[in-house]
């Protein structure tokens, strides 16, 4: 995860502004509450409704990969994100997890199992 690398050399560096806009914007990814949660929910089901399947990947992206993001937050005492992540997580079956060979990683929202 790129965002990790920079978050470490802005940490090392003692850039404390940057380390607060990338905590900031990774932490804006996740929801806090059930209300943002069900938004996101809600959001995302009705772009797959609509969309094609060549935005799909594109959509995909509105739902973070969560066990890199638990990872990250607990590296970097981010704990705010972690039932979100979690629960995301228990959402995702091993079989569903498996990702379609013509999808791109980055674009993923699939556990890495």
């Amino acid at each position: 995860m790129e965002t990790s690398s920079l978050l470490r050399v802005a940490r090392k560096y003692a850039v404390e502004d940057l380390a607060r806009v990338i905590i900031h914007f990774f932490k804006n990814q996740w929801p806090r509450t059930l209300p943002e949660w069900d938004m996101q929910q809600a959001t995302f089901a009705a772009a797959t409704k609509h969309g094609t399947s060549s935005d799909s990947g594109i959509l995909r992206q509105i739902l973070p990969e969560p066990a890199s993001s638990i990872v990250f937050a607990q590296e970097f005492d981010i704990p705010d994100i972690l039932p979100a992540a979690f629960y995301r997580l228990s959402l995702i079956s091993s079989v569903s997890a498996k990702r379609p060979a013509t999808e791109t990683p980055y674009l993923c929202h699939y556990a890495r199992w």
